[in-house]
């Protein structure tokens, strides 16, 4: 069974916490003479910016993924083509055999 996602944030959580006990010698506190809404917002301007990295990183790898598959595909519609009619590419147009073939004007 996949553990709740609620866990899962409880636990990171219960991990921050160690880290700021570990790193600063104490848990967060109030009063602690800090402006909680502006770091509050400057995590905010951080998290934007890893968004906004990882939804290019992941634009980039869709992009990718179609480039290789219309390669990939290019590949087998040609190898099809080899396979069935004789056809070999040399820039010549498809479109054009496939309509000769078919019989299609």
């Amino acid at each position: 069974m996949k553990p709740a996602v609620w866990d899962l944030v409880l636990e990171d959580m219960k991990a921050r916490d160690q880290l700021g006990l570990h790193r600063y010698g104490t848990r967060l506190e109030p009063f602690n003479g800090r402006d909680a809404l502006q770091d509050a917002y400057e995590e905010a301007l951080d998290l934007s910016v890893y968004l906004k990295q990882a939804i290019v990183e992941r634009n980039a790898a869709v992009e990718n993924e179609r480039e290789e598959c219309a390669k990939l595909c290019a590949a087998v519609f040609e190898q099809d083509m080899a396979d069935n009619y004789g056809y070999i590419s040399n820039g010549r147009d498809y479109a054009r055999l496939i309509r000769k073939r078919g019989g299609e004007k």
